[in-house]
């Protein structure tokens, strides 16, 4: 660049910074489990007297004449500034670029921008770091980042999966928030990769308690997917375009709430019959910032049953004190003014109330040291149910461990194979009569597998165990099921009357193909119709512990009915069972069972 033409771009962006001629505007984050705003993203746009047109050519021309903190401090003012005004207090998200960062003078211009700010707190704000991310500036970058954490800031990692913000610079940030970038969630709807792809961010979302904002949202088609996918928070066009009035779409934001309102909202699975995190939730009094000390300590009082205080700001529960200590404090008469705030810790760990036992565990296993003590926060939506004690969460795994673990299927929560055997030898050992062993299972699940990925092959095997589920819970007599067992892979067991087991044979093909959850991106018939030869099993072996004298004859009559069947599927549709039935000694006893398939 020629001396005049750097003069000419200082000048202009001098007078940019002196005439103030940026205008902020504001796109919003919606929590997807409940069709709210949770935040606005702040955006620049310069206005028409500044003489740019593009906010990108603005950046670039300031980081040319050595004016970027400057540009980027009037920017993070002005968005602030407005910020400070709403009647309502959502989160402030302010992308700030490492160039920014770097300068020395950035955190205290910050602190004290917050500061004389009406309205504004600094968990109020999240700091974007943005993908304008030159790498060399990683080591001052972490600095900078943990005095943010330190003054109450929170921060986010913008356009992850591009450009330099990649999984070494979420590991050396340690961000409250990432933003999955636009390339990853584009077609999201049709492309198993992306999918599989952000079912891993969601896992380790869930683990490490980071908050997850899938970015550049432009389809229905894509907005429906990543709600079924469980995906907590979005931001696109398919709510609304930037815009200075904080205006998102109310017609989509409606949709979404029907969607939730049919139980649309996430992928469901199968969990341990008869336990839910309900069980291990202990209550808790939620608070503001305002409630002084004193306050919350009179509540608990007149509130035995609860555990301790959470602190609930900007729609998510930022800080908790366990009983003990808000009690131990409020002795003291020169505190009880004081805000709960200033005795609370950070909460690190947050868990969905429908999430599974064994999520708690992976989540509590996952926080830092430093916090290990600290319970879960059980959350519905924006919520707070109620917390989970550490030491209840071990003694409920400890009491699993002795009674169940080594008996029970980890991708279905049912009884294992082990359990299972167990059952059969004694079944052998008293010859029970009436009483028919079915197996269940998939025909060509390693095509699906090749096809979708081993996840989908997993959703499958859980459709399958909810499909076999229904029909044994819905039949009117109980004690004809007398037993559900997973052996291992898509092999699954019932041991029943013959009325049950004409009930699978006829009903499980249409329960199974008519799930309405998906699995590789589609419903779960579409995707069985897309894979040819994909289908059920059902193989009957009538009044088995008299027909067989050990557990052995009874795993090799299965292998002979599997082939059986398999010749049987030549001249099925993919999504209908083969049914098999044991014609051993009643030549009428296979009429029966495939009058009912």
């Amino acid at each position: 660049m020629d001396a005049a033409t750097y003069e000419d771009k200082k000048a202009k962006l001098q007078r940019l910074i002196d005439g103030r001629l940026l205008r902020p505007y504001f796109h919003a984050i919606v929590d997807m489990r409940c069709a709210e705003v949770t935040g606005y993203e702040g955006l620049s746009r310069p206005t028409p007297e500044s003489g740019y047109t593009r906010p990108d050519e603005l950046f670039d021309d300031a980081l040319d004449v050595g004016l970027f903190f400057e540009v980027e401090s009037l920017a993070l003012e002005l968005m602030l500034g407005a910020a400070s005004n709403w009647n309502d207090t959502p989160l402030v998200f302010v992308n700030a670029t490492p160039s920014f960062l770097a300068d020395e003078r950035s955190i205290s211009f910050l602190v004290e921008l917050v500061e004389r700010l009406p309205n504004l707190r600094t968990s109020r704000v999240v700091v974007e770091v943005t993908e304008r991310s030159e790498v060399h500036f990683d080591e001052i970058l972490s600095e900078r980042v943990d005095a943010l954490h330190s003054l109450g800031f929170q921060v986010a990692i913008d356009d992850v999966g591009a450009g330099a913000n990649g999984l070494n610079r979420i590991m050396r940030l340690r961000p409250n928030w990432l933003k999955l970038d636009r390339g990853l969630i584009s077609a999201v709807d049709t492309d198993t990769v992306r999918e599989n792809l952000l079912r891993f961010m969601l896992r380790f979302s869930r683990l490490t308690g980071v908050r997850f904002i899938a970015e550049g949202i432009e389809t229905e088609g894509e907005l429906n997917r990543l709600q079924t996918l469980g995906t907590p928070f979005g931001q696109g066009y398919c709510f609304g375009k930037p815009n200075a009035e904080r205006e998102a779409d109310e017609e989509v934001l409606e949709k979404l709430r029907e969607r939730i309102a049919f139980g649309s909202s996430s992928e469901a699975t199968i969990r341990e019959r008869g336990f839910g995190l309900s069980e291990l939730t202990r209550p808790v009094d939620v608070v503001t910032a305002d409630v002084t000390l004193g306050a919350a300590a009179d509540h608990l009082k007149a509130h035995p049953e609860y555990s301790g205080v959470v602190l609930y700001e900007y729609g998510h529960a930022a800080g908790w004190a366990d009983r003990e200590t808000v009690l131990y404090r409020a002795k003291h008469e020169s505190q009880l003014g004081m805000s709960i705030d200033d005795i609370v810790v950070p909460v690190i760990a947050k868990i969905d109330s429908e999430a599974s036992f064994v999520e708690a565990l992976e989540v509590a296993a996952a926080r830092p040291n430093l916090y290990a003590q600290a319970p879960l926060v059980v959350k519905m939506h924006n919520h707070v149910c109620g917390v989970i004690l550490l030491s209840d969460l071990l003694h409920h795994a400890a009491t699993r461990f002795e009674t169940v673990q080594p008996r029970v299927s980890t991708l279905t929560g049912l009884p294992g194979r082990v359990h299972s055997e167990q059952l059969l030898d004694s079944l052998f050992e008293t010859g029970t009569p009436d009483l028919d062993v079915v197996f269940v299972d998939l025909r060509e699940l390693a095509v699906f597998n090749k096809n979708f990925g081993f996840d989908a092959g997993d959703d499958l095997i859980r459709q399958l165990a909810a499909s076999v589920l229904g029909i044994l819970d819905s039949h009117p007599n109980q004690s004809d099921c007398r037993f559900f067992g997973h052996l291992g892979d898509d092999r699954f067991l019932v041991v029943c009357s013959q009325t049950v087991s004409c009930r699978i044979a006829g009903e499980l093909a249409e329960s199974f193909s008519s799930n309405t959850e998906r699995v590789g991106g589609f419903a779960t018939s579409a995707a069985l119709e897309r894979v040819n030869g994909v289908g059920v099993r059902v193989l009957i072996q009538p009044d088995a512990f008299r027909t067989h004298a050990v557990i052995n004859d009874l795993f090799r009559a299965e292998q002979t009915m599997r082939l059986i069947a398999d010749e049987k599927a030549l001249n099925l549709s993919a999504n209908v069972a083969s049914v098999v039935v044991a014609n051993m000694f009643d030549p009428n006893i296979d009429e029966r069972y495939n009058r009912a398939a």
